[in-house]
């Protein structure tokens, strides 16, 4: 593919090269100016004498993602790669989502300033707060106050632990607060508030209709609401590479596109069919809460539809390329989406490599019948976007599967059905209850067909790689992937493929080979975790109470991390967070329990610190 055939694509590889310049060098304002004025300086005189003009707009998108990188700094807390502790804070904002209520509890996102004793007033943040109490008559667009706990979000420091900081970075929320008690006077009716209004009854309607047990993987098709599916499930989803559908992404977004423009077919005037299609469909994604992933497929539909209804010439990567381009331009925050990421990514796979990779099946399979052309674009659809967007899945879940592009074959069908069937049966619910009712069934049967399958495909020998090497087995596989897809015959795939294999296995015994990593340290708030590989198949765990007469909270991550271990594990502990970690542990292995006496606890602080002490470790 020709870059000029791109200029969309081109100037986004500029203004991503400005933005990495803008983030590296940590550019200010003034430096922003400065730079912006002598980039426009320099393009009119090129532009005046009539030289270089081809490529006069490389250095102004350049100058673009600088200030792009600014505008991330100014919308993100600063502060130092540290353990911050929690705070004591009085906050204040408009409540702009309720992601989940229920009669003990509520987690809502709002938008106001913090005041803490620590830091000065900050004002425009958006917290993300869970409160514990009945809170069912509070919605969304309602001004609230109240004093609590306030935290940044915590870095991922252990292997096994959510990445808090990268995931609310995406969503552009800044802090994580917590309170027993909320007050508030009334509420404002507008568009936050009659959203809210509109989920619930939607979440009421399909608490009645599908089973318990399905309810919440309806809710995370139609709303992009994931909170309640539980860990377990989201695992095996994530095992079988299929982890996509349970949210918003583009093939949501595309069904319900293909949906609205077949319901609008009969519309015979273009610009008022265009209209209603964008109209329904941004409402939708405004529905779903406006997820990254969904606002960049919602852009592309709009633009592919306007560009078939009014006979223009598109490009899929010109197209991915403008939306990515308005999309940060008035959201930065969305570079660090992981979901918006993995959006784009995908796309990029399908626009460079569907082709080739569907040319290349069909070299392999010449047949041509209906279900097997189905199988065929499936599964080059599948290669083209799982090759690209694997290595962000093992960097960021440290998970690679292996048994991801036939589980796709066949759980896309399936859920794409569940959604359709979903979508009936919620209307219906409206005209006549037996039909809704029905499509509920229906739907409630994909979605265990499609979870059994799941549970099929991750139990198969090396179905997936977890850990360490998930990410170094990533790159291979889109390394390899491009490889055999360009080849130009069958007789080139063969040696490829052979030379491939060969190469895997090589890389995979010097892999092995390895030594097991040294000492890891991991940083928690309230201990400071050693981890130290001995002979012998064992690991000796020191957990060093910060305080060691507080009252120590449970530390989930560093237990389930500590109880999957799979060495034989020595666990020495100097207070209450480390006993009541050993009480955890008990229930979940077996293990060596020493309690520490000062004299051996320095004597630990002498061999892994250099003397230092272990439990004031607070960099990560």
């Amino acid at each position: 593919m020709k870059l000029s055939k791109v200029p969309a694509f081109k100037a986004l590889l500029a203004v991503v090269a400005g933005l990495i310049i803008g983030i590296k060098l940590s550019i200010g304002l003034m430096a922003v100016v400065i730079a912006s004025a002598a980039v426009l300086l320099a393009s009119a005189v090129l532009l005046y004498r009539k030289q270089y003009q081809s490529i006069v707009y490389f250095p102004l998108c350049i100058a673009i993602g600088m200030a792009i990188s600014y505008n991330l700094s100014t919308t993100s807390v600063q502060h130092p790669r540290k353990l911050l502790p929690t705070m004591k804070a009085c906050v204040e904002g408009v409540v702009t989502k309720v992601n989940k209520v229920d009669t003990n509890s509520i987690t809502l996102v709002l938008n106001g300033y913090i005041d803490t004793p620590e830091l000065p007033k900050v004002p425009n943040q958006n917290v993300y707060v869970k409160a514990f109490g009945n809170f069912s008559d509070l919605y969304a667009g309602t001004y609230v106050r109240f004093s609590g706990s306030i935290r940044l979000p915590n870095p991922k420091i252990l292997p096994n632990e959510f990445d808090e900081e990268n995931y609310f970075a995406g969503n552009n929320i800044q802090w994580i607060a917590t309170t027993d008690r909320l007050s508030w006077n009334t509420t404002n009716k507008n568009l936050y508030y009659w959203r809210d209004i509109s989920v619930r009854k939607i979440k009421s309607i399909a608490s009645k209709l599908f089973s318990y047990d399905q309810n919440y993987l309806v809710q995370a098709l139609l709303l992009g609401d994931k909170s309640e599916i539980p860990p377990e499930i989201k695992q095996i989803y994530s095992l079988s590479g299929t982890a996509h559908v349970l949210a918003l992404s583009g093939l949501h977004i595309g069904l319900i596109s293909f949906i609205l423009f077949m319901l609008f077919s009969f519309v015979r005037n273009r610009v008022v069919k265009f209209s209603l299609f964008s109209l329904f469909l941004i409402a939708f994604v405004f529905l779903s809460g406006l997820q990254p992933s969904a606002l960049r497929a919602a852009s592309m539909a709009i633009l592919v539809v306007y560009a078939k209804l009014f006979e223009r010439q598109f490009n899929l990567l010109n197209i991915l390329s403008v939306v990515v381009l308005l999309s940060i331009a008035f959201d930065p925050s969305l570079i660090l989406s992981v979901g918006f990421q993995m959006s784009v990514a995908a796309i990029l796979g399908i626009a460079f490599l569907y082709t080739p990779a569907k040319s290349l099946l069909n070299s392999i399979i010449p047949a041509n019948s209906t279900i097997l052309s189905y199988i065929k674009n499936s599964l080059a659809m599948t290669i083209s976007a799982s090759s690209i967007v694997s290595p962000l899945v093992a960097y960021y879940f440290g998970i690679f599967s292996i048994v991801s592009y036939l589980s796709n074959l066949l759980i896309i069908p399936l859920i794409s059905l569940s959604l359709i069937f979903a979508i009936v049966s919620i209307i219906a619910s409206q005209i006549f209850m037996p039909l809704a009712m029905l499509y509920g069934d229906l739907t409630t049967f994909l979605l265990l067909i499609s979870e059994r399958i799941n549970q099929f495909s991750v139990n198969l020998p090396l179905a997936y790689i977890a850990g360490s090497g998930a990410m170094l087995a990533s790159v291979l596989s889109l390394v390899f992937a491009i490889y055999l897809i360009f080849s130009d015959s069958l007789k080139l795939l063969f040696f490829r493929f052979a030379a491939c294999f060969v190469a895997t296995a090589f890389i995979a015994i010097f892999y092995q080979n390895q030594s097991t990593q040294g000492l890891q340290i991991y940083p928690r708030e309230q201990a400071v975790v050693s981890v130290i590989p001995l002979q012998n198949a064992q690991t000796f765990v020191y957990i060093a109470d910060r305080k060691p007469s507080q009252y120590a909270r449970n530390d989930y991550p560093l237990n389930n991390f500590l109880s999957t271990l799979k060495d034989s594990v020595i666990l020495a502990v100097n207070g209450n967070c480390g006993i009541n970690t050993a009480d955890f542990l008990r229930e979940k292995r077996t293990f060596r329990y020493i309690e520490l006496s000062p004299d051996l606890q320095n004597k630990i602080n002498l061999a892994i610190l250099k003397g230092k002490v272990v439990s004031q470790v607070i960099e990560y």
